[in-house]
C-alpha cells in the first residue's frame, strides 16, 4: 500500500511518501511486504516532484525506473507535458493487467512560470478516480486529471493519493498547515509533521520510513538565473531543494533519495550514508 501526501504554499512546496512495497492476493487484499524502501518520488528537473502509487513495476521494472527512463526519452522538461508522457506511456502495460488491481495515479506538485509569476500547483493523472475524487473500483482505460493552483491570496492547499487519510486527520493536517504557514514556519517542521502522519495513518500498511521532498521558490528563481540543478540532502531549509530520509529508529546512517530526470538525463537507485557530516552515496545513471 502507498500514501502520498503533496502540500503547496507560497514559499516552498513539499511531498512525502512511505516506501512500503506490499505483494497483494489477486482480490486486493494484503498477502506479504516486499521492501520497507522503495523509491516513491521522482524529481523532474528540480522545479517538480513526481510521486506514484499503484503498480510496482511497468514493462518489467520498478516503477520509478519507468517513469525516469520514460521522460528520458523524450527527453523531457515540462512537468504538464510530463503529465501526458506518462498517461500515455503507461496505457500498453496495463493491457493486459486485470481491472481489478491495474490502478495507477502520477501525482506532479512543482512551481509553473505564469505572468503572474511563479504558481505553485499539484497535478493528478490518474485511472483510479471519478470526478468527484470518489475511487473507482475497476480502474478505467482513460486517465483523468485534476489540478489544484494556488492563487496569491491563499495561503496552502494539499492533496492525499494512496491511502486515505480518516476525516478527523484530515481536518488536522489541514489545520496544522494553515497555521504553520502562517507562521513562517521553517519547512522542515512541516516535512517532519507530514511524515510523523503518514506513520499515524497505519503502520502496518504503509510501514515506517518516508522519503520527503522540499522544492523551495527561492531555488527555482535562483535556478533560473543561474542555470543550475542540484538537489541534495541535507536539513530542508527555505533556499535549497532538499530530500530527507525519515526511518523510525535511525541512527542517521543511512539514507535513500528520490529518482532523478532532465531532459536526456536520469539518475536512478540514489542511496548513501552518513559519517561525521560526510555524505558518502552511490546511484545509477541511465
Amino acid at each position: 500500500m502507498t500514501q502520498i501526501i503533496a502540500v503547496i504554499t507560497q514559499e516552498f512546496i513539499t511531498v512525502v511518501s512511505d516506501r512500503r512495497l506490499s505483494y497483494l492476493n489477486e482480490d486486493g487484499s494484503f498477502k506479504c511486504i516486499k521492501t520497507d524502501n522503495e523509491c516513491k518520488l521522482v524529481s523532474l528537473c528540480e522545479h517538480s516532484c513526481i510521486a506514484y502509487t499503484g503498480l510496482a513495476q511497468l514493462d518489467g521494472i520498478a516503477t520509478h525506473e519507468w517513469i525516469t527512463r520514460t521522460l528520458k526519452k523524450h527527453k523531457c522538461i515540462d512537468a504538464w507535458l510530463a503529465g501526458k508522457i506518462l498517461a500515455k506511456e503507461c496505457k500498453a502495460p496495463l493491457e493486459n493487467i486485470s481491472k481489478s488491481y491495474s490502478h495507477m495515479t502520477f501525482l506532479i506538485t512543482g512551481w509553473k512560470y505564469t505572468n503572474k509569476g511563479l504558481l505553485p500547483y499539484m497535478l493528478r493523472i490518474s485511472n483510479a478516480y471519478h470526478h468527484d475524487d470518489s475511487w473507482i473500483k475497476l480502474a478505467t482505460n482513460n486517465f483523468r486529471y485534476k489540478i489544484i493552483c494556488l492563487l496569491p491570496d491563499e495561503v496552502s492547499e494539499s492533496m492525499v493519493v494512496g491511502v486515505p487519510l480518516k476525516r478527523a486527520q484530515d481536518r488536522r493536517i489541514k489545520r496544522h498547515i494553515r497555521k504553520t504557514t502562517i507562521r513562517r514556519s521553517l519547512p522542515l517542521a512541516t516535512l517532519e509533521y507530514l511524515s510523523k502522519e503518514i506513520v499515524l495513518t497505519n503502520s502496518s500498511m504503509v510501514g515506517n520510513n518516508v522519503l520527503g521532498v522540499i522544492i523551495p521558490k527561492n531555488q527555482i528563481e535562483e535556478t533560473k538565473k543561474a542555470g543550475l540543478v542540484t538537489i541534495c540532502h541535507h536539513a530542508p531549509n527555505k533556499s535549497r531543494s532538499t530530500f530527507t530520509y525519515y526511518e523510525e529508529g535511525s541512527n542517521g546512517l543511512e539514507i535513500f533519495g528520490p529518482s532523478f530526470v532532465c531532459g536526456d538525463s536520469g539518475i536512478i537507485d540514489f542511496s548513501g550514508s552518513t559519517k561525521n557530516g560526510v555524505v558518502s552515496a552511490s546511484f545509477r545513471v541511465l
